[in-house]
């Protein structure tokens, strides 16, 4: 009974910091894209959500 009650406390603790390093590595990805060249791709983010903000309040969009 005792193994079993281990095995499953350290298999789900395994899954837990398998998903913890995912989460760091995609979290350093988009730190490295977004940080680190920020003439190309954050001006390019930040263009498009103006963009789309342009063309919701051309259209009376979004409560206006």
């Amino acid at each position: 009974m005792m193994q079993k009650i281990q095995k499953f406390f350290s298999e789900k603790g395994q899954g837990i910091v398998e998903y913890g390093i995912v989460l760091a590595v995609v979290a350093a990805i988009a730190f490295a894209a977004l940080g680190t060249d920020k003439a190309g791709l954050q001006n390019k983010v930040k263009a498009k959500f103006s963009a789309a903000t342009d063309n919701i309040e051309k259209t009376g969009g979004a409560g206006t």
